[in-house]
């Protein structure tokens, strides 16, 4: 069996335990990666429980519409295990017994001085015209069945026997079976300060879905992320694709982008203090310590120093945390993020204002962020709107001040 040109692939995870959310299903995601690998464009997932009709239906439609099926799940011993029963029903087959794939499941339980229930016998059964996988770890063997101008491969949901099955039979069968194959290759970029209709607006040709390579938008905490997927013959044809969009898009939205891949913006930020040989304190009215523990917890081994404290005062306005000779000045808020810099002898200090409530609806409204770099006696200050979901709009907050706080450090240089 050849493959399409372009062939596409279904992953089925197999269980209620899956669908009643119980245990997260981590399989499909790890075996998505392996057939990009491959150079397979997974085009669908499906989860499915313990149910003969629910399962056959799932197959049925996997294999009419995705030319590589990998299921996991479902082929133990228990009645609940369905899969090769579902898989011959899909095909319109009976299911028969491998003699060979019996011994194999006999000698795992004479090895461990166990009694074969009967029921492990099931394991031995399977549809009519397709052929095991053999299982070296445990006593359920694998599927692989072609139906039509599909071939479908079912593995255990023991993740360790699932990765061994993979990677002794599944994966080299899909390379023989793919001829040529493709390469595919992803890269992110991460940004904030833009949002997902505004980046669109911006460049409006980079999301169309016939673009090579075909780029994403997805949003988490207001933090923009470009999913970049190259399709190629090549490495060097992938990344020359790579790069050609990370060009394109750092060009357009410049500072805005914050990082690549694994990049977080607090870890950026921290890492600019470091290594700018600077230290921050914070003084909070308003969120309490929301923004600092965000960047606290971006410092990685080596960058301890960078932080020195926050004092979260929300009981008290910024004229009434300064001394009396300053009540009165109004640049409190200033006044305040350089007070606190010099108390915990840090070189930066951030002040975070009280939250100005809009007149018609108080759950939302504004809030001044001062930054005061002691060196050179310069402050920076900016306002930002509280606004959007109730349930994001606190960390929402903490990541305009830290991303407030990367900006002023990069034009510092």
């Amino acid at each position: 069996m050849t493959l399409a040109k372009s062939p596409i692939a279904e992953i089925i995870a197999v269980g209620d335990e899956m669908t009643s959310g119980q245990r997260l299903d981590t399989n499909s995601q790890w075996l998505a990666q392996q057939l990009n690998d491959l150079g397979i464009e997974v085009a669908f997932h499906s989860t499915v429980g313990d149910d003969l009709n629910r399962q056959t239906d799932v197959i049925r439609t996997a294999t009419e519409r995705a030319n590589i099926v990998v299921m996991t799940g479902g082929l133990g011993p228990t009645k609940d295990d369905l899969t090769r029963q579902a898989i011959a029903d899909a095909a319109g087959v009976e299911l028969d017994l491998d003699e060979d794939a019996l011994r194999h499941i006999e000698s795992i339980f004479a090895r461990h001085k166990r009694v074969m229930s009967p029921a492990n016998r099931q394991q031995a059964q399977f549809p009519r015209g397709g052929k095991t996988i053999h299982n070296e770890e445990g006593t359920a063997p694998g599927v692989d069945f072609p139906k039509g101008s599909s071939r479908v491969f079912a593995m255990p949901g023991v993740p360790y026997e699932m990765k061994l099955m993979w990677q002794a039979h599944v994966a080299p069968e899909i390379v023989a079976m793919s001829g040529s194959k493709k390469i595919i290759r992803h890269h992110v970029l991460r940004c904030f300060g833009v949002g997902e209709s505004e980046a669109e607006s911006r460049m409006p040709d980079l999301i169309a879905r016939d673009r090579e390579p075909r780029v994403g938008i997805t949003a988490s905490m207001a933090v923009i992320s470009f999913r970049i997927t190259a399709t190629a013959d090549s490495e060097e044809e992938c990344q020359k694709q790579i790069e050609s969009t990370i060009a394109y898009i750092r060009e357009t939205l410049g500072e805005v982008v914050f990082g690549e891949n694994e990049d977080q913006l607090n870890r950026v930020a921290a890492n600019l203090l470091g290594q700018r040989g600077l230290s921050v304190s914070f003084i909070d009215f308003q969120f309490g310590s929301a923004a600092a523990s965000k960047l606290r917890s971006g410092i990685t081994s080596g960058n301890e120093h960078v932080f020195l404290g926050c004092f979260a005062n929300d009981s008290q306005t910024p004229e009434q945390w300064l001394d009396a000779g300053e009540i009165n000045d109004a640049c409190a808020i200033e006044k305040s993020a350089v007070k606190v810099a010099r108390l915990t002898g840090s070189s930066v200090g951030v002040a975070i204002g009280k939250l100005q409530r809009d007149a018609d609806d108080e759950s939302v409204g504004s809030f001044k962020v001062v930054i005061a770099i002691l060196e050179g006696n310069r402050s920076f200050e900016k306002t930002f709107r509280y606004a959007g979901h109730s349930s994001m709009r606190q960390e929402r907050s903490a990541n305009q001040v830290v991303n407030f706080l990367r900006l002023t450090l990069l034009g510092l240089s």
